[in-house]
């Protein structure tokens, strides 16, 4: 498809944060270090009473001035448990809770929230690794400003938000038996924790990026950094020069030297080094703070955002962080940290550990028994969506507060699409117990499950973690959870949320039997002009991202394409050309890619295509599916993730039952935009089509060329079916065209012809009449922006002639 370019303009703040995720772009385009960044954050730390001016990103500027400093604390081990600043923006006084799973709020025209306060400074000793020698610190943004530029930040797990414990910015540590009374003080988390499944959850850079430290070994160049040599740990250096540190890994992936793109994977989430025993990643960036000095950059509201913008979940539910207290006295539970995108949450349901149920967003209990319990909240919002999460409440008895209850840690996966029927593994490990064992609950009414963790006796033991392995056999949304009893009787209890989806049936097979197209074992459009053939319409935008637009709603776009596909299907079309890294959208500069840059793929961008192929599977219409787009394949960092993307696209949908797919492994192989030499040539796309059919045997594979309309012949030797383009063939050569690729006995297929009216329904009537399947794009209604499924309304000729051409 040709390309052209749009111009569109938005506010200063907005073509801030663009030029800066394009000039990302450009480096990963090139294969040279990251771009320069100006960070769209403004930092600034205060004394009470002092008031500093600072200029924003967009170059408007702040008066900030700091009023008052609040800290609580527990009546056990003193430690600091909310800090709440009231500060003027502006002259307009708000009141921010510093850190603990907030977010940046909106006061006096700009974007502020406060990191840290000094009661959280020195963690157990370890020094301020904020950096901060003032009462508290403030982060600025202007109004409407995304808080990082969109497309240069992903969240840096690839499991579901919330999957299991966390430990976060300025949350005293608790998962592994922490909240122990030392005379060391409370150590204070300082960085993001995420608690996963040991050695099977995948770490990505969240960041395009340099390795500097990595496996105990650090450039020479950064040995006064903030990066440390260990041995499980990963620094990489960005543009905007902050560091982001990866810990605790069971498996490292990369080099120091090495250049990462963002989301490209670099090891496995596990428990080494200092973990204290429970499998987690351990994420932070230390960046130049107001003093001049190294600190921690809190990166919650950074792992907050993207999340949103890749998952669009309508409710994010936030019970955290986890609580502490004594036997009798009233502890209080607040869901208030949770979001809805419609605006309003309608109601908050608590469920507790023993059974009794409360509602609202703000709860008081007390405990009769000390333990560590696991209170679950269920969030609703107005049109009966649901988001769920869980807090842990440590109790301890008053007169032994030395004595502290066990602690439990589980974890499930995958965490994401679960299918009725799948195996899901579970993992649990009790700690500060002398006695460990664990019972399962998989909240299904399967008998439990007793298992056997070491109880932490070898913090880096390989079989530490018990393991469970489940199968759900029908969808839902279900609670696992899993209980130990320690020796003098308390209980330590853990709770998941497992959704399960309905198993994938499916409904429509396609075949190639005597050079004619089949579905369900029926030649296509029997009796008429069409018979054999596959009339098609490119919607490869149909399941389009830009992970530089936030304002896009990518899944409300799929939706209204599926909703249209049954019209689309009654005008005769019986297939959709859907692809892995979308179309041109009219404009330059979109990040639109199912694949990570190491060819592994990412689970919001299949979900979307997943659900497109299941609705035309519903309406018994196949999937043309394309693997690589140009200007889009520069997102694999070379031609072994070419091939490794290829491999796991291919595996997804044997995975997923798809019957009803063939695939395309790029679109206009011979286009000048590819980067990639194995997609841009003859013999590399020989080698990929062969990958694809050795890994999955069966599968019908081609690609397809310019749209001049020719096909090589080595190409078509290789290929189950010849795809071509007609955009730039006239309606007198079509079938001229078509003819000339008859010869090799196998199915002839146009999926994009960018005619309209008139001329396209000729052209669909000429390609047909010569014995070749016609596919349509319109280029200015589906595929460029905004996008529009309008069903036969898109183009009423063309769909009126489809019509005809395919009924008797």
């Amino acid at each position: 498809m040709r390309r052209t370019m749009r111009v569109s303009c938005s506010l200063a703040v907005l073509l801030v944060a663009l030029r800066s995720a394009l000039g990302a772009a450009e480096a990963r385009v090139q294969g040279a270090a990251p771009r320069a960044l100006d960070p769209l954050v403004r930092t600034v730390d205060l004394d009470i009473g002092e008031a500093r001016d600072v200029v924003l990103a967009d170059g408007s500027s702040v008066r900030v001035r700091l009023i008052a400093v609040e800290e609580k604390r527990d009546a056990v081990r003193q430690a600091v448990r909310e800090a709440r600043v009231r500060v003027e923006v502006n002259g307009t006084e708000v009141a921010i809770v510093s850190a603990n799973y907030r977010l940046p709020v909106a006061a006096g025209g700009v974007q502020i929230d406060c990191p840290v306060t000094s009661g959280y400074a020195d963690a157990r000793g370890r020094g301020n690794v904020w950096a901060i020698a003032k009462a508290a610190r403030f982060r600025l943004w202007p109004a409407g400003s995304p808080w990082l530029a969109p497309g240069t930040f992903t969240y840096p797990v690839a499991q579901r938000w919330f999957a299991s414990d966390t430990q976060m910015a300025n949350e005293p540590v608790f998962v592994d038996g922490g909240e122990i009374l030392r005379a060391g003080g409370v150590y204070y988390h300082w960085g993001l924790d995420f608690g996963g499944a040991e050695g099977l959850v995948e770490v990505v850079s969240a960041t395009d990026g340099v390795v500097v430290s990595a496996a105990g070994t650090t450039l020479p160049e950064h040995a006064d950094s903030p990066a440390t040599a260990r041995d499980d740990v990963i620094y990489i250096l960005d543009g905007k020069g902050w560091y982001y540190r990866y810990s605790h890994l069971k498996r490292i992936d990369v080099a120091p030297g090495r250049r990462v793109r963002m989301g490209e994977r670099i090891g496995l989430l596990g428990k080494e080094g200092g973990s204290g025993g429970w499998s987690h990643l351990h994420f932070d960036i230390t960046s130049r703070q107001p003093g001049g000095g190294w600190g921690i950059q809190d990166a919650y509201a950074y792992a907050w955002e993207a999340w949103r913008n890749e998952n669009r979940p309508p409710l994010i539910a936030v019970a955290r962080p986890h609580l502490f207290g004594r036997v009798g006295e009233e502890i209080v539970l607040d869901a208030t940290r949770s979001w809805s995108a419609a605006g309003a949450i309608a109601r908050f349901e608590w469920t507790f550990t023993d059974g009794t149920t409360a509602s609202g967003s703000v709860v008081a209990r007390t405990y009769r028994e000390p333990g560590t319990y696991s209170e679950r909240v269920d969030v609703v919002d107005a049109s009966g969506a649901v988001a769920r999460d869980f807090a842990v409440v440590q109790v301890v008895d008053p007169a032994r507060p030395d004595a502290l209850p066990p602690t439990i840690h589980a974890a499930a996966f995958p965490t994401t699409d679960v299918r009725a029927g799948d195996e899901v593994t579970f993992t649990v490990r009790t700690f500060r117990t002398a006695r460990p064992g664990e019972t399962w609950d998989f909240g299904d009414g399967s008998p439990r499950v007793t298992v056997k963790s070491d109880g932490n006796a070898n913090v880096h033991a390989e079989d530490g973690y018990a393991v469970a392995v489940h199968r759900y056999a029908r969808p839902g949304r279900y609670i696992a959870s899993v209980e130990h009893t320690g020796g003098r009787g308390a209980r330590a209890v853990a709770r998941l949320a497992v959704d399960v989806a309905e198993k994938f049936e499916p409904r429509t097979r396609i075949a190639i039997r005597g050079g004619r197209w089949h579905l369900n074992g029926e030649v296509t459009y029997p009796g008429t002009r069409a018979e054999g053939l596959l009339v098609n319409v490119r919607m490869v935008n149909a399941v389009f991202e830009d992970r530089r637009r936030p304002d896009f709603d990518p899944e409300a776009n799929t939706d209204r394409f599926i909703a249209k596909i049954p019209e689309y299907a009654a005008h005769g079309v019986r297939a959709f050309t859907l692809c892995l890294q979308g179309g041109m959208p009219g404009y330059e500069g979109a990040l639109n890619s199912a694949f990570n840059p190491d060819g592994s793929l990412r689970e919001p961008y299949l979900r979307r295509v997943g659900r497109a192929i299941e609705a035309c599977d519903r309406n018994g219409c196949a999937v043309i599916l394309g693997c690589f787009y140009q200007w889009q394949d520069q997102v694999l960092a070379g031609e072994a993730a070419v091939r490794a993307g290829l491999r796991n696209a291919v595996r997804w949908i044997e995975r997923r039952g798809f019957t009803n797919v063939v695939l395309e492994i790029a679109n206009e192989f011979d286009h000048g935009g590819f980067d990639h030499a194995v997609l841009r040539t003859v013999e590399g796309e020989r080698e990929l089509i062969r990958l694809a059919k050795e890994t999955v045997p069966g599968l019908l594979v081609s690609t397809s060329g310019l749209g001049h309309g020719r096909y090589p012949d080595a190409l078509a030797e290789a290929a189950d079916f010849l795809l071509i383009h007609f955009n730039g063939v006239t309606l007198e050569d079509i079938p001229a065209r078509v003819a000339a690729l008859v010869k090799h006995g196998k199915p002839i297929v146009c999926n994009e012809d960018d005619k309209t009216g008139a001329d396209a329904a000729r052209a669909a009537g000429l390609c047909i009449g010569a014995g070749a399947s016609w596919g349509l794009m319109l280029k200015d209604v589906n595929q460029y922006f905004p996008l529009r499924f309008e069903g036969a309304a898109d183009d009423p000729v063309v769909y009126r002639k489809l019509a005809e051409l395919t009924s008797k």
